[in-house]
């Protein structure tokens, strides 16, 4: 008997956790708090449900990283701006241009200093926003690249433990572009990228102090 509640307690708690990291990936759109009152990542939500997260967490603006074509940008810049929170959109494919991590940098320096809190996603908040997160840790606090890399596992708070049993559970691909980004990336007031081969350290400007984007080698 007791091996059949033993049995029955592991189904329970099964189902159970299947059922909340389901509510977290569809209801809560994978909320999570980055830098606590200062940067927050999701995925796209439904204008009147990020309406009610963004007073809530007391988001001042929401960088938007979805293509600037997509109809959903233009219902979630006009819902918010009726309520005075400012949107940002930042449009970027699989691999974020140089020139848009520069713009996140810029603003993220600014609302920092200022002490306001800002939210940023993409459509489904397992990619994009992801990798801005972790290059914001380690911008600005003074996280390692791997330790960025691997805070960026894609779990809700109470399945992190999973990590401990699989070491790679929610991370993205080592193949995946924005991995490299995230993997390359130094910081010490001027961050920078320290990628091989067809990547170089750049001399760019991302609003601080210059630095820290990747450019392409002019010999590849």
């Amino acid at each position: 008997m007791s091996a059949l509640v033993v049995l029955a307690c592991l189904a329970f708690a099964f189902v159970w956790l299947g059922m909340y990291h389901v509510h977290w990936i569809l209801v809560r759109r994978r909320l999570v708090t980055v830098s606590p009152g200062l940067l927050y990542q999701s995925g796209a939500m439904r204008p009147l449900a990020l309406l009610r997260v963004v007073r809530r967490l007391r988001v001042h603006t929401v960088v938007d990283l979805r293509d600037a074509s997509d109809p959903k940008v233009h219902a979630e810049r006009a819902m918010l701006e009726r309520h005075g929170i400012r949107h940002v959109n930042l449009p970027c494919g699989r691999e974020p241009a140089r020139e848009r991590l520069q713009a996140f940098f810029s603003l993220a320096a600014r609302e920092r200093a200022a002490g306001r809190a800002m939210l940023v996603h993409c459509k489904d908040g397992e990619g994009r926003a992801v990798a801005f997160a972790a290059l914001y840790r380690i911008e600005f606090d003074g996280w390692t690249a791997d330790a960025a890399y691997r805070g960026s596992a894609r779990l809700p708070p109470l399945l992190r433990f999973l990590s401990l049993i699989v070491p790679r559970a929610g991370l993205m691909s080592r193949s995946n572009p924005k991995t490299r980004m995230i993997l390359d990336y130094r910081s010490g007031g001027c961050g920078r990228f320290t990628g091989t081969g067809s990547e170089a350290v750049a001399a760019g400007e991302h609003g601080l102090c210059g630095g820290g984007l990747p450019v392409k080698n002019p010999s590849s």
